[in-house]
C-alpha cells in the first residue's frame, strides 16, 4: 500500500519504509523495519573503540557502524545499521566471543525528520 503525506510522525507508525521526494525527484528510500527485525541497534560496549568498530563491521549483514561518543573511559557508544541476517543476537555473540564487554543494546528508531533534513538540506529563511 502506497501512503503520502509530510506528517513524518504518522510516517514513523505506520510505515515499514519511506521514500522521500522532492520536487518530483526521488532523494532517497529508507527501511524502518523489516519483519520485526531491528534495522538499527545502539550498543555501549567495554574495550579499545577501534577494535570494537573492527569487530563490529566484520559481522555479516552489518552495512555502517557509527561511533557516537566515549561513554566513560574505555567505554564506547555505536550505533549499527542491520540487514541481511544481522540480528541482536548475532551481534552480541560476536562481541563476547571477541572478549568485549557489551554493557547495553537497544533498538534505535529511525529519525524520520533528521533523513528528511539530511537528504533535503535545511529549510531555506524566508525573505526579508
Amino acid at each position: 500500500m502506497l501512503v503520502t503525506s509530510h506528517i513524518l510522525s504518522e510516517m514513523e507508525r505506520v510505515a515499514d519504509r519511506v521514500a522521500v521526494l522532492l520536487a518530483g525527484r526521488l532523494l532517497g528510500v529508507h527501511r524502518l523495519r523489516a519483519d520485526g527485525v531491528d534495522e538499527r541497534l545502539q550498543l555501549r560496549v567495554r574495550g579499545p573503540v577501534e577494535a570494537v568498530r573492527a569487530r563490529l563491521q566484520e559481522i555479516p549483514g552489518v552495512s555502517a557502524v557509527a561511533v557516537e561518543s566515549e561513554a566513560a573511559p574505555g567505554v564506547g557508544r555505536y550505533v549499527l545499521e542491520t540487514g541481511g541476517g544481522a540480528s541482536a543476537d548475532r551481534v552480541a555473540a560476536s562481541l563476547v566471543t571477541a572478549g568485549f564487554g557489551l554493557l547495553e543494546m537497544t533498538a534505535a528508531p529511525v529519525d524520520l525528520e533528521a533523513l528528511f533534513l539530511g537528504l533535503t538540506g535545511p529549510a531555506p529563511e524566508a525573505p526579508r
